[in-house]
Protein backbone atom coordinates (compact mmCIF):
# COMPACT_ATOMS: atom_id res chain seq x y z
CA UNK A 1 0.00 0.00 0.00
CA UNK A 2 1.36 3.67 -0.88
CA UNK A 3 -0.14 6.50 1.19
CA UNK A 4 0.95 10.26 -0.31
CA UNK A 5 0.43 12.82 2.40
CA UNK A 6 1.13 16.74 1.25
CA UNK A 7 2.92 18.67 4.21
CA UNK A 8 1.51 21.54 5.30
CA UNK A 9 4.05 25.04 6.09
CA UNK A 10 3.79 26.67 9.44
CA UNK A 11 0.82 28.77 8.08
CA UNK A 12 -1.40 25.17 6.99
CA UNK A 13 -0.55 26.29 3.43
CA UNK A 14 0.46 22.75 1.19
CA UNK A 15 2.61 24.13 -1.49
CA UNK A 16 2.53 21.14 -3.53
CA UNK A 17 -1.29 21.17 -3.64
CA UNK A 18 -0.97 25.04 -4.17
CA UNK A 19 1.35 24.45 -7.21
CA UNK A 20 -0.73 21.61 -8.88
CA UNK A 21 -3.99 23.43 -8.60
CA UNK A 22 -2.51 26.52 -10.24
CA UNK A 23 -0.79 25.09 -13.05
CA UNK A 24 -4.95 22.90 -13.50
CA UNK A 25 -5.94 26.36 -13.53
CA UNK A 26 -4.17 27.79 -16.07
CA UNK A 27 -4.56 24.41 -18.07
CA UNK A 28 -8.32 25.07 -18.74
CA UNK A 29 -7.08 27.96 -21.09
CA UNK A 30 -3.38 27.22 -22.54
CA UNK A 31 -2.95 23.87 -24.06
CA UNK A 32 1.10 23.96 -22.78
CA UNK A 33 0.01 23.46 -19.28
CA UNK A 34 -2.95 20.90 -19.79
CA UNK A 35 -0.29 19.47 -20.94
CA UNK A 36 2.05 19.62 -18.06
CA UNK A 37 -1.30 19.22 -16.02
CA UNK A 38 -1.59 15.84 -17.70
CA UNK A 39 2.17 14.68 -16.93
CA UNK A 40 2.04 15.69 -13.15
CA UNK A 41 -1.52 13.84 -13.04
CA UNK A 42 0.12 10.85 -14.56
CA UNK A 43 3.15 11.16 -12.27
CA UNK A 44 1.04 10.99 -8.85
CA UNK A 45 -1.32 7.85 -10.34
CA UNK A 46 2.10 5.81 -10.96
CA UNK A 47 3.89 6.76 -7.47
CA UNK A 48 0.57 5.86 -6.04
CA UNK A 49 0.20 2.72 -7.52
CA UNK A 50 3.70 1.55 -6.99
CA UNK A 51 5.13 4.10 -4.92
CA UNK A 52 8.97 5.06 -4.87
CA UNK A 53 10.21 3.33 -7.82
CA UNK A 54 13.45 1.15 -7.93
CA UNK A 55 16.23 2.57 -10.17
CA UNK A 56 15.49 0.41 -13.11
CA UNK A 57 11.58 1.42 -13.29
CA UNK A 58 11.96 4.77 -12.69
CA UNK A 59 11.02 5.54 -16.59
CA UNK A 60 7.06 6.07 -16.67
CA UNK A 61 5.17 5.35 -19.88
CA UNK A 62 2.28 7.31 -20.07
CA UNK A 63 0.01 9.22 -22.56
CA UNK A 64 -0.23 13.16 -23.77
CA UNK A 65 -3.20 15.24 -23.54
CA UNK A 66 -3.59 14.68 -26.91
CA UNK A 67 -3.86 10.88 -26.51
CA UNK A 68 -0.02 10.14 -27.78
CA UNK A 69 2.12 8.01 -25.97
CA UNK A 70 5.14 9.68 -23.99
CA UNK A 71 7.79 8.44 -22.22
CA UNK A 72 9.10 10.05 -19.02
CA UNK A 73 12.60 9.33 -17.92
CA UNK A 74 13.95 9.59 -13.97
CA UNK A 75 10.42 10.57 -13.03
CA UNK A 76 11.99 10.19 -9.21
CA UNK A 77 15.39 10.88 -8.51
CA UNK A 78 17.66 10.98 -5.36
CA UNK A 79 18.56 14.53 -4.28
CA UNK A 80 22.75 14.38 -4.22
CA UNK A 81 24.25 15.27 -0.88
CA UNK A 82 20.66 15.82 0.75
CA UNK A 83 19.77 12.34 1.59
CA UNK A 84 16.79 10.92 2.47
CA UNK A 85 15.57 13.69 0.21
CA UNK A 86 14.18 12.50 -3.29
CA UNK A 87 12.30 14.64 -5.94
CA UNK A 88 9.65 13.94 -8.51
CA UNK A 89 10.18 15.52 -12.08
CA UNK A 90 7.85 15.74 -14.73
CA UNK A 91 8.30 18.21 -17.20
CA UNK A 92 7.14 19.75 -21.15
CA UNK A 93 9.42 22.03 -22.42
CA UNK A 94 6.97 24.48 -23.42
CA UNK A 95 6.15 25.59 -19.74
CA UNK A 96 8.74 24.68 -18.01
CA UNK A 97 9.14 22.38 -15.47
CA UNK A 98 7.49 20.58 -12.07
CA UNK A 99 9.29 19.37 -9.39
CA UNK A 100 8.58 18.42 -5.81
CA UNK A 101 10.78 17.47 -2.99
CA UNK A 102 9.81 14.56 -0.62
CA UNK A 103 11.25 11.82 1.33
CA UNK A 104 9.41 8.15 2.07
CA UNK A 105 9.20 5.45 5.13
CA UNK A 106 8.68 2.18 4.68
CA UNK A 107 7.43 0.00 7.32
CA UNK A 108 8.57 -4.10 7.32
CA UNK A 109 5.49 -4.84 4.84
CA UNK A 110 6.43 -3.08 2.09
CA UNK A 111 3.96 -0.09 2.71
CA UNK A 112 5.24 3.37 1.98
CA UNK A 113 4.32 6.97 3.04
CA UNK A 114 5.64 9.22 0.83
Amino acid sequence: MVEIEFLADEHGNQQVIDLITSIADRAMSDKNYAELAARIAQLLDYMKDIGVPPIEKRTLYGISSAGNPITLVNVVKELNNHPPLMEARANWRPVGAFRAIFFYEMDDKGNQTI
